[in-house]
């Protein structure tokens, strides 16, 4: 009777882990950076403000949510080798050409970089701080 008591809450103990494994599998990382001015990405205008940055399908689409409404999507050029996984900040690459701002790349800290255009020509580099949150799709 004991064993099979012993078994149960064995069980039961396992199925609380897939559960909570599961949970977190709709629990996803995102990068939020406050972007000071605004941006194009893939052609597409956006406006300063808070970003919360997802990556989606199997690493290949990076997804933008801003204010107002201003929301989109980018597919990922190539993935970039992280200098440094110890990384505890992520951060928004964009290139600037005259007075145009363009996302370049996506660095969630501790991760390879997401390449999202390159610029062509005589540029410079702007680099944005960003922060690791938790967005639940619940």
């Amino acid at each position: 009777m004991h064993a099979m008591i012993r078994r149960t809450v064995v069980a039961l103990a396992v199925m609380v882990s897939l559960a909570g494994s599961a949970a977190m599998a709709f629990a996803q990382d995102t990068l939020m950076a406050e972007i000071p001015f605004s941006f194009t990405l893939k052609g597409r205008m956006y406006q300063a403000g808070k970003y919360d940055l997802n990556v989606k399908s199997d690493d290949m689409v990076i997804e933008l949510n801003g204010p107002a409404k201003n929301s989109g999507v980018a597919p990922v050029l190539t993935r970039l080798s992280a200098p440094d996984t110890q990384a505890t900040e992520g951060r928004l690459v964009f290139d600037k050409t005259n007075n145009t701002y363009h996302l370049s790349e996506v660095w969630f800290p501790g991760q390879d970089g997401y390449l999202l255009s390159a610029m062509k020509g005589k540029h410079t580099h702007h680099t944005i701080r960003a922060h690791r949150g938790t967005k639940s799709h619940t």
